[in-house]
């Protein structure tokens, strides 16, 4: 079967930590139930990286990677399961290597947006963000992360294991022990999975 992938886009320095941390709280969550996992990330080509576009991908085997993809890869074509946002910006601006959020996500995937903006600007700026011509249904999930904790992962990685059922959220805060994550974060995991709203879309 195809490996799940799972895109997280930020800006560089000063949100790279925590895309990284979605997939790697997420690829290790995966490891944790037995499944082939491992996470990279990528910087756009630019002199400097504050604030430059920055993605980090997880790939999970379901349940085993028939090939290990290598690092310095790029991923095309419809691939990504779900697509994180840390900053709503990035919706009209474009991420990583890609012209629009939705390049490369497939249909019935998950977008999930750290936002403190009102919901219904979201949907308007994602509906306004779709290429031309095109058209996208699946999930989505917009949070205010940042009021869950000071490491907007923990509510993302959450919000993509309920969305999507890639791992068990309790695998995910068993990521936490292993990676020395503080011990009460995970209650911040259960309270953020337990709020998330899945909203069917079709746009």
């Amino acid at each position: 079967m195809e490996p799940i992938w799972i895109v997280s886009h930020g800006r560089g320095v000063v949100q790279s930590g925590s895309a990284t941390n979605v997939a790697r709280f997420l690829a290790t969550a995966a490891s944790l139930e037995g499944k082939t996992a491992f996470f990279y990330f990528r910087y756009d080509d630019a002199p400097e990286r504050v604030y430059v576009p920055f993605a980090a991908y997880a790939i999970v085997g379901t349940p085993k990677l028939e090939e290990m993809p290598p690092e310095e890869l790029e991923p095309v074509g419809e691939i990504f399961d779900a697509t994180v946002i840390l900053d709503p910006a990035m919706i009209i601006t474009g991420t990583s290597q890609r012209a629009s959020i939705f390049d490369g996500l497939k249909q019935g995937g998950t977008i999930v947006v750290n936002s403190s903006l009102p919901l219904d600007t979201i949907k308007k700026l994602l509906k306004e963000a779709i290429p031309p011509g095109t058209s996208w249904k699946g999930k989505t999930v917009i949070l205010r992360a940042a009021d869950y904790d000071r490491d907007v992962a923990i509510a993302c990685s959450a919000a993509v294991a309920k969305a999507t059922n890639v791992v068990d959220v309790k695998s995910v805060a068993k990521a936490f022990e292993q990676l020395g994550v503080p011990k009460e974060k995970s209650d911040v995991l259960k309270k953020a999975y337990d709020e998330a709203e899945i909203k069917e879309v079709s746009m």
